[in-house]
């Protein structure tokens, strides 16, 4: 049986349930004073990646398509409506992680309040809602997916547990009301994020524990949760498996040495989980080989761990059991035992933990609970979120900035390679070429075989006018990685740039193979006209545009090539004019030099009037400026 709980102020039941809100909600007011700091914060690390590029936006994906090629559909899509609203303004992205991860910690109150941890339950809630682990997801927002897939793993488990603790005579049709809605809620949630992929086993450890009816009504009906659950797990591996197939990396080792990486992971989470200090985006990684029986301890001892709270449920409660059993369950597909790319930076992570740590926060609060009394538990409790408050808002403050938040990164790791190469990026982008240099050798110095901090390098040399020694850091990139289509296209769009052509056009090529966009075929159609291969060239501008609709610079660009084609034969002027229009629209007709093109082209079609118009808008705003 779940723990009960004794009242928390020591009034009446009714009195009880309106203090504990006041309570609730005047600690949901923490969080606006914790994430402050990072309100407004920057883009950092993946952000760019999933809210401007994403494919929603640049090229009008359908769900369909995005959830074809992509681990997290519905929060890929979300992204691209919230880039609609907010467009590059950060707050509107940080406001809803936040309120998010409010209500996501409101659920984990009535959840515990649910299994009649009462008490226990407000006091693990607030204590997950300020964690400083949290940190990591809430004030990151690319893991908008990990606290949309908590949001609606949350309902689905409150749900279930609503539908296995009505009164079967009674409530039938809310039961089967509330189980269908916890069951649509799981599905959804794994599209937005396979981090919930193990909530069926820990539903089906609580039907465990419940009465005969309760379990002979309820397993049969947990089965559709491991079939979804099943599905979209797989189909996240297999899209794993696709990405290093195109050149993403991953850790290659065997079973037994990701066994024994598990086993320590499991001890760091549960480390920081208790203590969250020294917190890091990527921590130092240790070499492992074959394990000796010594090597084994660790999980050994896990699983020893697990096994006497167990035996001592009825003693203690199963609280603590079932506590660390749905940390320990939820953890297990990222602690390494199936291989994923971000492993190759760092084995753990504090944004894995996000839905893990639930379980050790009710722990956490029911120990307050059976340990303090009166004014020593307030007393206690205070202190704790006190503690939390003050690390999670100094961890906000890092990620608040891209240059701070790697900077943090490698102060506390020395030897991350890809923090040391993050941070040169951050650094480069914001003009300071020279120490940008410093880090991008320093993360080769770690990991010679890191081909984005050669092809970064050589765009610092490209800078300084160095372009031998260039060109030899972007061909160790492309032969470190010869799948990876972005640094080929670097380095072709850096060729094309030098006027090298046909070796521009080779890489290019190579690019637009391994994953086709509007950008690398643009590119590719430049080096196609500048080679004098203009029937290619406008192929390839066709296909970019159909790619691309809304890229002015591709717009433009088109309308050129059409309007000055040296064969005459290939001019189109009222199809450069339709284009260039185009473009002009989609810049609120302030570009002076789209504007320019515009008239040309209309002049050349004969659209003298229309010229006229726009050639005196152009005048007016060239006088302006």
């Amino acid at each position: 049986m779940w723990s009960k709980s004794r009242s928390l102020l020591g009034l009446g039941s009714v009195f009880e349930v309106h203090a504990q809100w006041v309570i609730w909600l005047g600690v949901c007011m923490l969080p606006i004073l914790v994430y402050l700091p990072s309100i407004d914060g920057e883009f950092i690390w993946d952000d760019w990646l999933l809210v401007k590029e994403n494919p929603f936006i640049i090229r009008q994906d359908s769900f369909g398509k995005i959830f074809l090629n992509h681990e997290f559909p519905l929060s890929v899509l979300l992204l691209g409506v919230q880039y609609k609203l907010w467009g590059e303004h950060t707050i509107g992205y940080h406001v809803l992680n936040f309120a998010l991860h409010t209500v996501n910690a409101t659920l984990v109150w009535l959840i515990g309040k649910r299994l009649r941890l009462g008490k226990a339950a407000l006091l693990g809630a607030a204590a997950w809602l300020l964690h400083p682990l949290c940190v990591a997801t809430v004030a990151w927002i690319s893991e908008f997916k990990n606290v949309l897939s908590g949001f609606f793993g949350g309902l689905s488990v409150y749900f279930f547990l609503c539908a296995a603790t009505a009164n079967p005579i009674i409530l039938r049709s809310r039961i089967s009301w509330n189980y269908s809605l916890s069951l649509l809620c799981f599905a959804i949630g794994l599209l937005a994020k396979t981090s919930i992929v193990m909530l069926p086993i820990c539903m089906g450890i609580y039907v465990w524990t419940q009465s005969l009816h309760v379990r002979k009504s309820f397993s049969w009906r947990l089965v559709p949760y491991f079939v979804v659950s099943a599905l979209m797990g797989f189909r996240t591996i297999a899209l794993y498996k696709a990405g290093i197939a195109q050149g993403l990396c991953t850790v290659e080792e065997g079973l037994g040495v990701r066994l024994l990486a598990a086993g320590d992971a499991l001890w760091f989470y549960i480390t920081k989980a208790l203590v969250p200090i020294g917190l890091c985006a990527e921590y130092p990684t240790c070499a492992y080989s074959e394990g000796t029986l010594l090597s084994l301890m660790p999980g050994v001892a896990w699983i020893v761990l697990l096994g006497l709270l167990f035996i001592l449920k009825n003693k203690m409660e199963l609280t603590p059991f079932g506590g660390l059993a749905f940390f320990t369950i939820n953890l297990l597909p990222v602690l390494g035992i199936i291989p994923m790319p971000f492993q190759v930076v760092s084995r753990v992570s504090d944004h894995f933990v996000y839905v893990p740590l639930v379980g050790v926060c009710l722990v956490i609060g029911w120990l307050l609970e059976r340990l303090l009394s009166g004014w020593i538990l307030r007393l206690g409790f205070g202190l704790l979120i006190l503690a939390y408050c003050v690390i999670s808002h100094a961890r906000a403050r890092v990620y608040a900035s891209e240059q701070r938040f790697w900077q943090d990164t490698v102060l506390k790791n020395p030897l991350a390679w890809n923090a040391h190469n993050n941070l040169g990026c951050a650094l480069a982008q914001a003009g300071l070429f020279d120490q940008a240099k410093v880090h991008f050798e320093k993360s080769l110095a770690i990991n010679p075989t890191n081909a984005e901090a050669h092809c970064n390098l050589a765009r610092i040399f490209i800078q300084k006018g160095q372009v031998d020694e260039a060109i030899e850091h972007f061909r160790k990139a492309v032969a470190l990685r010869p799948k990876n289509a972005s640094i080929r296209e670097v380095f072709g769009a850096t060729l094309l740039e030098l006027g090298r052509l046909r070796e521009a056009s080779e890489q290019l090529e190579h690019a637009l193979r391994l994953g086709p966009n509007g950008k690398r075929t643009w590119l590719l159609a430049q080096a196609k006209y500048q080679l004098g291969e203009f029937s290619e060239a406008i192929n390839l501008l066709e296909r970019a545009i159909a790619m691309d609709p809304d890229d002015v610079d591709l717009l433009h660009g088109f309308a050129l090539i059409l309007l000055t084609c040296p064969d005459t034969s290939f001019r189109d002027y009222i199809k450069a004019a339709t284009l260039a229009k185009v473009a002009a629209g989609k810049t609120d007709y302030t570009n002076v030099t789209i504007l320019s093109t515009l008239v040309r082209a209309l002049a050349a079609a004969g659209d003298i009037s229309n010229a006229c118009v726009f050639s005196e808008k152009a005048l007016r705003l060239a006088e302006q400026s």
